[in-house]
């Protein structure tokens, strides 16, 4: 009896589990142009110029401002491209990580993992697009990073 009923839920887990990993294809959020677009016009807002680059690698976004220069990459929500990004940002200077509009030392990737599933679900049943992206930034001495507004790229939809 202990065994049929785990065995039914186990069977109803999977019923509502396994089709939510294939409804929705969607691209690692190196590559998604609706986060460069929200990006680049925060960097404009607050005196940078930005530029960006579509790599085999993904995409580069470098903003200047004076003598300060940055280099912003998109992190997909599992970490795939940390080490691409911490190569890349070697050249620029030290790297920090944004999530939901805070700057720390290593990057959020159980809180963007998270965040992440909870979006496919919301697509799922039709409910609105909300990206929480993942930034690595890397920037060079005399970059005010920390006290950028990032809380304002912490959500968008």
């Amino acid at each position: 009896m202990k065994f049929l009923r785990a065995s039914i839920i186990l069977a109803a887990a999977l019923a509502v589990s396994v089709p939510l990993k294939f409804s929705i294809q969607r691209g690692s959020a190196d590559a998604d142009p609706e986060l460069v677009g929200p990006i680049t016009a925060f960097l404009t807002r607050h005196g940078y110029e930005p530029q960006v680059e579509q790599r085999p690698a993904g995409v580069f976004i470098y903003a200047t401002a004076g003598a300060c220069r940055l280099l912003v990459r998109l992190v997909p929500p599992q970490g795939w491209n940390l080490d691409s990004i911490s190569a890349s940002a070697a050249n620029v200077g030290p790297l920090v990580f944004v999530f939901d509009g805070t700057v720390s030392q290593s990057p959020a990737v159980t809180a963007s993992l998270f965040y992440d599933y909870r979006q496919r679900l919301r697509e799922h049943f039709g409910f609105p697009q909300i990206l929480f992206p993942l930034l690595a930034v890397a920037a060079s001495d005399g970059c005010a990073v920390k006290s950028l507004p990032w809380q304002e790229i912490a959500e968008i939809s």
